[in-house]
């Protein structure tokens, strides 16, 4: 088997790079969020916590499937289907 040429490699991180930015932006900005959403809704902590899980818990529902999805149509066009959207 052939080596991958260097540009692919490169191609290659940069994308999962960017993709695993993107996500922990995502769920951290949710985290840095919950002292304003109780400021703004004038709830207690725990209710803003509560908030934060409601948004990561179907990220971990979905998990799973997309797991399965990958591996009937493959990671690759899923993970480039999904960067896309």
């Amino acid at each position: 088997m052939k080596p991958a040429p260097r540009g692919a490699v490169a191609s290659i991180v940069g994308v999962t790079s960017v993709a695993t930015f993107l996500s922990n932006l995502s769920s951290t900005g949710t985290y840095l969020a919950a002292p304003e959403i109780t400021r703004a809704l004038g709830v207690a902590q725990p209710a803003a916590i509560v908030t934060v899980i409601a948004y990561l818990v179907p990220f971990a529902v979905v998990m799973p499937v997309i797991a399965k999805l990958g591996d009937a149509f493959g990671h690759k066009r899923l993970l480039l289907a999904g960067l896309g959207l």
